[in-house]
This record gives C-alpha cells, sequence and structure tokens, in this order.
C-alpha cells in the first residue's frame, strides 16, 4: 500500500498560487487504490470543502506538523509526501518519516515500485512543469523572429484549415493536438 499526502497551496493547481498538479491527477491516484489526503497550512475544514467540491474522498486531511499521526494511523508500504517548498514542505515530511517530492527530487530515484504511468506523470508534472510554464513567451519570441525572416523558398503554404481529424491529449493539464491521416 502507497500513502500519499498532497500540499494545496503552489502544488495542487486548486492552489495559491496555484501548483501544476492537477485535481484529475489526486482523483486518479485515489482510484489506482492509494490512500490519499491532504497535508496543507490551510485549516482542516477548508481542506476538507475542498475535497467535498470536487467529489473526492479523501482518507485525511491534516495540518503540516501532524504528518506524523497519519502515518501512525494508516499502514502503508512507502509514505510520500508532494509539495513544492524545501523548506515548508520537505523539513516536516522527513521529520515525520515520509519521502518528500518535489520540483527538485530526481524522480528516477524513489528506489520503489510505483505504477509506470504514476511515476511518469509526476515526472512530467515536476520536470517539465517549470520548462512548460515558459514556453508561451519562448514560443512567441520564435515566431516573430521566424515572421521576420520570412519562408524558405519551395515551403508549402500552410494549410488553409484545420486537418481532417484531430485528437486532444492532456496529461497534468498541459493539452497538445496531433494531427492523424
Amino acid at each position: 500500500m502507497i500513502l500519499i499526502s498532497f500540499d494545496i497551496d503552489g502544488t495542487l493547481e486548486e492552489g495559491d498560487p496555484p501548483g501544476i498538479l492537477t485535481i484529475e491527477f489526486v482523483r486518479e491516484a485515489k482510484k489506482g487504490g492509494f490512500l490519499v489526503g491532504s497535508c496543507s497550512d490551510r485549516p482542516i475544514s477548508a481542506q476538507r470543502a475542498m475535497w467535498k467540491r470536487h467529489g473526492i474522498d479523501v482518507d485525511f486531511a491534516v495540518s503540516k506538523h501532524m504528518l506524523g499521526d497519519v502515518k501512525s494511523r494508516f499502514a502503508a508500504d512507502v509514505y510520500y509526501h508532494i509539495g513544492d517548498r524545501e523548506d515548508l514542505d520537505k523539513r516536516p515530511a522527513e521529520q515525520a518519516g515520509f519521502e518528500f517530492l518535489g520540483p527538485t527530487r530526481p524522480w528516477r530515484s524513489l528506489g520503489v515500485s510505483l505504477p509506470t504511468s504514476f511515476v511518469q506523470t509526476l515526472r512530467l508534472c515536476f520536470e517539465i512543469g517549470n520548462s512548460r510554464i515558459r514556453t508561451p513567451i519562448a514560443s512567441c519570441i520564435a515566431l516573430a523572429r521566424a515572421g521576420a525572416r520570412g519562408g524558405v523558398p519551395g515551403s508549402p503554404a500552410p494549410p488553409k484549415g484545420p486537418p481532417e481529424s484531430t485528437i486532444t491529449v492532456s496529461t497534468c493539464g498541459i493539452s497538445s493536438m496531433r494531427s492523424i491521416g
């Protein structure tokens, strides 16, 4: 059994500031059989109200200094706390005997057997999250420079309309469009 504690602010999309993990990701972890809950500086009543609003029946909602109690209440093989801050999330997690997972933690070094899709999703969210946030600015700069230079002679003109068929794929709130023939 794996227990996952989620920080809210700066970690989940519902947070203030918003984080990069989606509520759907938490829902999928719960459906996958993980023990799931939140450990936040938010009042417990606010945490519970958030989960209720999203229809997720979490196993616990506690303050950060209560992670030790979570560990004593739930038997699990591995305990994880996912947060965004080394100072506010990592210290209480490690003091309670939890593995801390955050943006700077290399996911490949976990040394436990997690479902591949779970690890891949976490890695994509945290390792690529910052570059994804900067992408719109980089794209604007690249497109402006490319437009100023003009096209390459002999390049095909872009299509006038959308492709015949498109599929939208979403991972951690990131959408990309792919054309199929």
